[in-house]
Protein backbone atom coordinates (compact mmCIF):
# COMPACT_ATOMS: atom_id res chain seq x y z
CA UNK A 1 0.00 0.00 0.00
CA UNK A 2 2.81 2.22 0.91
CA UNK A 3 0.97 2.26 4.06
CA UNK A 4 3.62 0.59 6.10
CA UNK A 5 1.93 -1.93 8.28
CA UNK A 6 2.16 -5.56 9.48
CA UNK A 7 1.42 -9.42 9.51
CA UNK A 8 1.10 -13.05 10.71
CA UNK A 9 -0.60 -12.69 14.08
CA UNK A 10 -4.38 -12.31 13.91
CA UNK A 11 -5.79 -9.99 16.57
CA UNK A 12 -9.33 -10.52 17.72
CA UNK A 13 -11.16 -7.44 18.98
CA UNK A 14 -14.50 -7.90 20.66
CA UNK A 15 -16.76 -5.17 19.31
CA UNK A 16 -19.72 -6.65 21.14
CA UNK A 17 -19.55 -9.18 23.92
CA UNK A 18 -22.16 -11.87 23.61
CA UNK A 19 -22.94 -15.37 24.76
CA UNK A 20 -24.45 -18.43 23.15
CA UNK A 21 -23.46 -20.59 20.23
CA UNK A 22 -23.99 -20.28 16.44
CA UNK A 23 -21.17 -18.55 14.57
CA UNK A 24 -21.29 -17.29 10.98
CA UNK A 25 -18.15 -15.70 9.55
CA UNK A 26 -16.47 -14.36 6.43
CA UNK A 27 -14.27 -17.24 5.26
CA UNK A 28 -11.02 -16.72 3.32
CA UNK A 29 -10.94 -17.99 -0.26
CA UNK A 30 -8.16 -19.69 -2.13
CA UNK A 31 -7.12 -16.92 -4.49
CA UNK A 32 -3.96 -15.40 -5.88
CA UNK A 33 -3.24 -11.85 -4.86
CA UNK A 34 -0.55 -9.26 -5.43
CA UNK A 35 0.34 -9.67 -1.76
CA UNK A 36 2.85 -12.53 -1.87
CA UNK A 37 4.11 -13.84 1.47
CA UNK A 38 7.84 -13.93 2.17
CA UNK A 39 9.42 -17.26 2.96
CA UNK A 40 9.21 -17.94 6.71
CA UNK A 41 11.69 -15.87 8.67
CA UNK A 42 14.99 -17.68 9.22
CA UNK A 43 14.69 -20.06 6.27
CA UNK A 44 16.48 -18.16 3.46
CA UNK A 45 19.97 -16.74 2.96
CA UNK A 46 18.56 -13.69 1.16
CA UNK A 47 15.45 -12.41 -0.60
CA UNK A 48 16.60 -12.84 -4.20
CA UNK A 49 14.04 -15.58 -4.92
CA UNK A 50 11.17 -13.74 -3.17
CA UNK A 51 8.56 -11.42 -4.63
CA UNK A 52 9.50 -7.74 -4.50
CA UNK A 53 7.99 -6.72 -2.19
CA UNK A 54 7.04 -9.79 -0.20
CA UNK A 55 4.95 -9.61 2.96
CA UNK A 56 5.26 -11.02 6.46
CA UNK A 57 4.00 -10.47 10.05
CA UNK A 58 4.86 -7.81 12.69
CA UNK A 59 5.35 -7.80 16.36
CA UNK A 60 3.35 -4.57 16.57
CA UNK A 61 0.83 -2.60 14.54
CA UNK A 62 -0.91 0.19 16.42
CA UNK A 63 -3.89 1.90 14.80
CA UNK A 64 -6.58 4.21 16.19
CA UNK A 65 -10.17 3.38 15.18
CA UNK A 66 -13.06 5.88 15.22
CA UNK A 67 -15.89 3.94 13.60
CA UNK A 68 -16.66 0.46 12.23
CA UNK A 69 -19.78 -0.64 10.38
CA UNK A 70 -21.48 -2.64 7.65
CA UNK A 71 -22.89 -1.61 4.27
CA UNK A 72 -25.30 -3.19 1.79
CA UNK A 73 -23.30 -1.77 -1.15
CA UNK A 74 -19.77 -0.51 -1.80
CA UNK A 75 -19.22 2.64 0.33
CA UNK A 76 -16.14 3.57 -1.73
CA UNK A 77 -17.56 2.87 -5.20
CA UNK A 78 -16.75 6.42 -6.31
CA UNK A 79 -13.56 6.78 -4.21
CA UNK A 80 -15.59 8.96 -1.85
CA UNK A 81 -17.02 7.55 1.37
CA UNK A 82 -20.78 7.18 0.86
CA UNK A 83 -22.47 6.01 4.05
CA UNK A 84 -26.01 5.97 2.62
CA UNK A 85 -26.14 2.14 2.64
CA UNK A 86 -24.13 1.78 5.85
CA UNK A 87 -24.87 1.31 9.53
CA UNK A 88 -22.23 1.78 12.18
CA UNK A 89 -21.73 -1.09 14.60
CA UNK A 90 -19.16 0.62 16.84
CA UNK A 91 -17.85 4.15 17.33
CA UNK A 92 -15.60 6.23 19.53
CA UNK A 93 -15.31 9.89 18.43
CA UNK A 94 -12.14 10.27 20.51
CA UNK A 95 -10.62 7.17 18.94
CA UNK A 96 -9.49 3.86 20.39
CA UNK A 97 -5.90 2.71 19.79
CA UNK A 98 -5.22 -0.99 19.58
CA UNK A 99 -2.28 -3.19 18.67
CA UNK A 100 -3.18 -5.58 15.86
CA UNK A 101 0.01 -7.55 16.51
CA UNK A 102 -1.30 -9.01 19.77
CA UNK A 103 -2.68 -12.52 20.14
CA UNK A 104 -5.68 -11.85 22.33
CA UNK A 105 -9.25 -10.70 22.49
CA UNK A 106 -9.66 -7.08 23.46
CA UNK A 107 -12.74 -5.03 24.22
CA UNK A 108 -12.85 -1.85 22.15
CA UNK A 109 -13.86 1.08 24.33
CA UNK A 110 -16.74 2.92 22.67
CA UNK A 111 -20.42 2.58 21.80
CA UNK A 112 -21.69 -0.66 20.27
CA UNK A 113 -24.75 -0.48 17.99
CA UNK A 114 -27.12 -3.24 16.96
CA UNK A 115 -27.45 -2.64 13.21
CA UNK A 116 -30.77 -3.21 11.48
CA UNK A 117 -31.68 -6.60 10.03
CA UNK A 118 -30.62 -7.07 6.44
CA UNK A 119 -27.92 -8.42 4.12
CA UNK A 120 -24.53 -6.72 4.18
CA UNK A 121 -21.87 -7.09 1.50
CA UNK A 122 -19.21 -4.73 2.86
CA UNK A 123 -17.65 -3.72 6.14
CA UNK A 124 -15.83 -0.41 6.67
CA UNK A 125 -13.58 1.26 9.23
CA UNK A 126 -12.59 4.88 9.84
CA UNK A 127 -9.05 5.15 11.23
CA UNK A 128 -6.19 7.50 11.84
CA UNK A 129 -3.48 7.62 9.20
CA UNK A 130 -0.45 7.45 11.48
CA UNK A 131 0.36 3.80 12.15
CA UNK A 132 3.08 2.50 14.44
CA UNK A 133 4.71 -0.85 13.89
CA UNK A 134 7.60 -3.03 14.94
CA UNK A 135 8.90 -5.98 12.94
CA UNK A 136 11.92 -8.15 12.21
CA UNK A 137 12.91 -10.61 9.50
CA UNK A 138 15.83 -13.04 9.78
CA UNK A 139 18.07 -14.82 7.29
CA UNK A 140 19.47 -18.29 7.95
CA UNK A 141 23.02 -16.92 8.15
CA UNK A 142 22.37 -15.25 11.48
CA UNK A 143 21.52 -11.78 10.15
CA UNK A 144 18.26 -10.20 11.26
CA UNK A 145 16.78 -6.98 9.90
CA UNK A 146 14.78 -4.87 12.34
CA UNK A 147 12.58 -1.82 12.14
CA UNK A 148 14.37 1.23 13.48
CA UNK A 149 12.77 4.23 15.13
CA UNK A 150 12.52 7.04 12.62
CA UNK A 151 10.23 8.79 10.14
CA UNK A 152 8.92 7.54 6.82
CA UNK A 153 11.56 7.96 4.16
CA UNK A 154 14.33 7.83 6.74
CA UNK A 155 16.65 5.00 7.67
CA UNK A 156 13.91 2.75 9.08
CA UNK A 157 15.91 -0.52 9.02
CA UNK A 158 18.89 -1.84 10.95
CA UNK A 159 20.75 -5.08 11.69
CA UNK A 160 21.69 -3.83 15.16
CA UNK A 161 19.31 -5.35 17.70
CA UNK A 162 20.09 -2.48 20.08
CA UNK A 163 18.44 -0.15 17.56
CA UNK A 164 15.32 -2.31 17.22
CA UNK A 165 12.39 0.05 17.71
CA UNK A 166 8.95 1.14 16.62
CA UNK A 167 8.57 2.84 13.30
CA UNK A 168 5.87 5.42 12.65
CA UNK A 169 4.29 5.61 9.22
CA UNK A 170 2.48 8.87 8.54
CA UNK A 171 0.51 7.75 5.50
CA UNK A 172 0.47 10.39 2.77
CA UNK A 173 0.31 8.24 -0.36
CA UNK A 174 -1.18 4.81 -1.15
CA UNK A 175 -0.57 2.60 -4.17
CA UNK A 176 -1.99 -0.88 -4.77
CA UNK A 177 -3.52 -2.63 -7.77
CA UNK A 178 -5.01 0.64 -8.98
CA UNK A 179 -1.48 1.82 -9.80
CA UNK A 180 0.10 5.24 -9.27
CA UNK A 181 -1.49 8.54 -10.17
CA UNK A 182 -3.60 9.46 -7.16
CA UNK A 183 -2.08 9.57 -3.69
CA UNK A 184 -5.45 9.34 -1.97
CA UNK A 185 -6.93 6.01 -3.11
CA UNK A 186 -5.94 2.37 -2.83
CA UNK A 187 -7.29 -1.03 -3.79
CA UNK A 188 -6.00 -4.58 -3.60
CA UNK A 189 -7.10 -8.21 -3.50
CA UNK A 190 -6.99 -10.38 -0.38
CA UNK A 191 -8.15 -13.91 0.44
CA UNK A 192 -11.02 -12.35 2.41
CA UNK A 193 -12.22 -10.19 -0.50
CA UNK A 194 -11.23 -6.99 -2.33
CA UNK A 195 -10.15 -4.05 -0.18
CA UNK A 196 -10.25 -0.33 -0.85
CA UNK A 197 -9.08 2.71 1.10
CA UNK A 198 -9.04 6.49 0.76
CA UNK A 199 -7.23 9.26 2.59
CA UNK A 200 -9.59 12.01 3.77
CA UNK A 201 -9.83 15.18 5.78
CA UNK A 202 -11.57 15.34 9.15
CA UNK A 203 -15.00 15.48 7.49
CA UNK A 204 -14.20 12.42 5.32
CA UNK A 205 -13.73 14.25 2.02
CA UNK A 206 -11.31 12.25 -0.15
CA UNK A 207 -7.97 13.89 -0.91
CA UNK A 208 -7.45 14.67 -4.57
CA UNK A 209 -3.99 16.25 -4.69
CA UNK A 210 -0.59 15.59 -3.15
CA UNK A 211 -0.99 18.70 -1.04
CA UNK A 212 -4.32 17.47 0.33
CA UNK A 213 -2.91 13.99 1.00
CA UNK A 214 -0.02 15.52 2.94
CA UNK A 215 -2.41 17.13 5.45
CA UNK A 216 -5.05 14.38 5.52
CA UNK A 217 -6.22 13.19 8.95
CA UNK A 218 -8.28 10.04 8.35
CA UNK A 219 -8.11 6.80 6.40
CA UNK A 220 -11.36 5.04 5.43
CA UNK A 221 -11.08 1.40 4.44
CA UNK A 222 -13.64 -1.09 3.15
CA UNK A 223 -13.77 -4.83 2.48
CA UNK A 224 -16.11 -6.53 0.00
CA UNK A 225 -16.61 -9.68 2.05
CA UNK A 226 -16.46 -13.10 0.36
CA UNK A 227 -19.62 -14.08 2.22
CA UNK A 228 -22.51 -11.68 2.77
CA UNK A 229 -23.49 -11.25 6.40
CA UNK A 230 -27.19 -11.59 7.13
CA UNK A 231 -28.46 -9.83 10.24
CA UNK A 232 -31.72 -11.10 11.72
CA UNK A 233 -33.35 -11.38 15.11
CA UNK A 234 -31.18 -14.37 16.07
CA UNK A 235 -27.94 -12.33 15.96
CA UNK A 236 -26.70 -11.33 19.43
CA UNK A 237 -23.52 -9.54 18.43
CA UNK A 238 -20.51 -9.31 16.14
CA UNK A 239 -16.86 -10.04 16.61
CA UNK A 240 -14.00 -8.65 14.54
CA UNK A 241 -10.85 -10.69 14.09
CA UNK A 242 -8.30 -8.34 12.56
CA UNK A 243 -6.20 -10.40 10.15
CA UNK A 244 -2.73 -9.14 9.29
CA UNK A 245 -1.25 -12.50 8.36
CA UNK A 246 1.28 -12.34 5.51
CA UNK A 247 -0.11 -9.11 4.06
CA UNK A 248 0.63 -6.40 6.61
CA UNK A 249 4.24 -5.34 6.31
CA UNK A 250 6.19 -5.70 3.11
CA UNK A 251 9.92 -5.68 2.51
CA UNK A 252 11.33 -4.49 -0.81
CA UNK A 253 14.80 -5.62 -1.75
CA UNK A 254 17.73 -5.08 -4.08
CA UNK A 255 20.11 -7.92 -4.90
CA UNK A 256 18.53 -9.99 -2.16
CA UNK A 257 19.00 -7.49 0.69
CA UNK A 258 16.19 -5.45 2.28
CA UNK A 259 15.92 -1.95 0.87
CA UNK A 260 13.14 -0.87 3.21
CA UNK A 261 9.81 -1.78 4.70
CA UNK A 262 6.43 -0.92 3.24
CA UNK A 263 2.90 -1.66 4.25
CA UNK A 264 -0.03 -3.66 3.01
CA UNK A 265 -3.64 -3.99 4.10
CA UNK A 266 -5.20 -5.77 7.01
CA UNK A 267 -8.77 -7.06 6.93
CA UNK A 268 -11.53 -7.85 9.41
CA UNK A 269 -12.81 -11.40 9.58
CA UNK A 270 -16.32 -10.70 10.85
CA UNK A 271 -18.22 -13.22 12.94
CA UNK A 272 -21.89 -13.04 13.87
CA UNK A 273 -22.69 -14.60 17.22
CA UNK A 274 -26.12 -16.20 17.74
Amino acid sequence: MTIQTIFKNSLKLVAASILLGGIISNKPAESSTRLTACAPSGTKADLSAEADPCYFTPEMLKITFYEIGFCSSDPLATNTFDSSSCFKSWSNPSGFETNLGLKKFEKMDGTVYRIKDGTYTHTYAIMNKTWVYKASYSFNNGTTWYTKTGPEGGDEKTTNVNEYGTWTDNITCMTGEEGPGNCGDYRDTTAYGPVKAVLTDSTLNTCGTNAECAVSTRLVGSLNMNNDLVMDSSVKGYRFKWVVTNMGIGVNHDEGQPGGFEGGPFVPDVTLIK
